[in-house]
């Protein structure tokens, strides 16, 4: 017997309710269950969860272990369970052209020096303390996160900072909250727009709101050109993958190049070009709609 659709024809108030119900109840058991192959196979595993000490590698494992899974048990699985029992259409297996492919991994290298000047105007404003305090924490705990000194570490970043959230926040913001927000505006514009901004402020990482917002924009344009989740997943995974790539020994330039301040030849060259790849990207997709 199949559970497919039956909730379909349910009010918005039901659907609503069943949501927070599956996220609960999703980020519930995926947190039992990180626990639970934490101190399973971590020596003294319930010591490094309490204790939290980022100097110890093991920690700094269990703690992959444990943000893979979070985002998984929130973002992944109750909507995937949502999309199923309201036969709620995610756009996730439409087809994706290789020519978008290779035009947005162009945008991610070229698009850089936007990103670091939002980045730099951002700090320019003026945060409360404790928001900068927890800024430095989340900051403190993303380092040691993409310390790496093994092809094994590398992977498993790939797998926990790039592919996983990938896979999430496409599915929930641009897959989920994005149509959601188009059908009740009645305005595709505004829904990228608003579902960019819940998308940088969720990550509470208050000195990046700015080039987080400004990938938002970009990732939710893709899906609504593309009418595919796979292209801002791809997209997101590439941009993800590549900052954990510049971080891995032996890329240490790639690193330096990606966190420079812009020059206003760069920026100025930045901002054409990725806007002519962005005008490419469009009409490409929309004659393939056309066709």
């Amino acid at each position: 017997m199949t559970l497919k659709g039956i909730y379909q024809n349910k009010s918005s108030k039901f659907n609503l309710l069943l949501l927070i119900l599956l996220i609960i109840s999703s980020l519930t058991a995926h947190l039992l269950i990180a626990n639970g192959v934490v101190l399973l196979f971590f020596k003294n595993g319930l010591t490094l969860l309490s204790n939290q000490d980022l100097t110890i590698p093991a920690t700094v494992s269990a703690l992959k272990i444990i943000q893979a899974f979070t985002t998984t048990g929130l973002f992944i699985t109750p909507i995937l369970l949502f999309s199923h029992l309201t036969s709620f259409d995610l756009k996730l297996f439409a087809p994706t052209p290789r020519s978008a492919i290779l035009i947005i991994l162009a945008i991610i290298f070229l698009v850089n020096p936007i990103i670091n000047y939002s980045y730099e105007w951002n700090q320019g404003f003026s945060f409360p303390q404790w928001m900068l305090e927890y800024d430095m924490r989340a900051e403190k705990i993303t380092n040691s996160f993409l310390q790496m000194d093994s092809l094994n570490h590398l992977a498993l970043n790939i797998l926990v900072m790039a592919l996983v959230p990938a896979l999430g926040e496409e599915i929930f913001f641009r897959g989920f909250l994005q149509t959601k927000m188009s059908s009740w505006l009645q305005n595709r514009h505004l829904a990228i727009f608003i579902t960019a901004i819940i998308f940088s402020a969720i990550h509470m990482q208050f000195q990046g709101l700015a080039p987080r917002f400004l990938l938002g924009l970009l990732l939710g344009y893709y899906f609504y050109w593309s009418g595919s989740l796979l292209l801002p997943i791809i997209a997101h995974f590439l941009n993800n993958g590549i900052v954990v790539l510049s971080f891995y020994t032996g890329f240490n330039n790639l690193s330096e190049f990606s966190l420079k301040s812009p020059s206003f030849q760069e920026l100025f060259f930045s901002i054409i070009a990725v806007s002519l790849l962005l005008y490419l990207l469009f009409k490409s997709l929309e004659r393939r709609e056309r066709n």
